[in-house]
């Protein structure tokens, strides 16, 4: 993967990140997938990019996909945010493959392992993108 900028956090991170844009990417048109991310500039921000690459890739297959970007007003993803995505994942589309759940500016941090948690139980992939301080999750 070549990045547009020199960095060597950037390269340090390239693993994580390549395996992140590879879960993305195969779950274009096989599951639904969630974007979450905390309503505010930087959480909105990345959560539109992220966004955007997943439907420009929808337009060039031609497949019909389930994409949703839900704002949350918390700076964490919070038991409420987890319930909601699972009880619209049960109920909107076909349980064939769980969702992918992307976590933009929140997950990170202790105080959302639980939901995270939750989410995993329910058998929902997780993919958590953040600039906060990470916490570490099973």
């Amino acid at each position: 993967m070549k990045f547009l900028i020199e960095s060597d956090i950037l390269n340090k991170l390239e693993p994580n990140i390549t395996k992140a844009v590879e879960l993305i990417k195969n779950n274009i048109g096989k599951s639904q997938i969630v974007i979450r991310h905390h309503a505010d500039c930087d959480g909105y921000t990345g959560a539109i990019a992220v966004e955007q690459a997943v439907n420009s890739s929808l337009i060039s297959r031609r497949k019909w996909f389930y994409l949703k970007r839900v704002s949350s007003r918390a700076p964490y993803y919070e038991h409420r945010d987890v319930f909601w995505d699972i009880s619209n994942y049960l109920k909107d589309v076909s349980k064939d493959q769980a969702p992918l759940l992307i976590l933009m500016d929140h997950g990170s941090t202790t105080q959302s392992l639980f939901a995270i948690k939750l989410a995993k139980l329910y058998g929902l992939k997780v993919i958590v993108i953040d600039h906060h301080k990470p916490t570490m999750i099973d």
